[in-house]
């Protein structure tokens, strides 16, 4: 794992423009944490509940919070927000909790109707993907998310300024 780790570190800090598959729980967390700790100035993330097995990774935890303390811009949709409290992630209260900070740049949200229509809207098959989006260059879409399979890469802004202005 060490090896996967340093080579996707080289991949992400180069910029590389290459879109490459990614598979399992600790690949995925690996190019998460990878694509936050190179991010400038955004990191933007779909997820279901950021309440899964990637949002305990202690690989993506790190970065999550270190990009957090940085105060960038962070924007967090989910497609269902856990409503007790027990079953969030940490990582997650954490960001609910910060998110009404006006000192952090979070903005947290569920997914309403229209953005789960322009998600859908984007892919062929009309299908809801999660994804992870970073100065509309970087990205990672789950396209498996029981085998936790993926497509990524880090520096291709037609795909990722798609991803990005779904935010918008």
């Amino acid at each position: 794992m060490d090896d996967y780790l340093r080579a996707t570190q080289i991949l992400s800090t180069s910029k590389t423009n290459l879109e490459f598959d990614i598979q399992g729980l600790e690949h995925t967390a690996i190019v998460l944490s990878c694509i936050i700790d190179n991010a400038r100035d955004n990191v933007k993330i779909f997820s279901r509940s950021l309440s899964g097995n990637i949002a305990n990774q202690p690989i993506f935890t790190k970065s999550l919070n270190k990009y957090i303390e940085s105060k960038k811009e962070l924007t967090i949709v989910l497609e269902h927000m856990q409503k007790d409290e027990t079953k969030m992630s940490s990582i997650l209260k954490r960001i609910k909790g910060l998110s009404n900070n006006p000192s952090y740049n979070i903005k947290l949200k569920t997914a309403d109707d229209l953005f789960i229509k322009k998600v859908k809207k984007l892919f062929k098959d009309n299908h809801l993907y999660y994804f992870t989006v970073s100065d509309s260059a970087a990205y990672m879409i789950e396209i498996n998310k029981d085998k936790h399979k993926a497509v990524c890469n880090f520096n291709d802004t037609f795909i990722s300024s798609k991803l990005d202005s779904i935010f918008s």
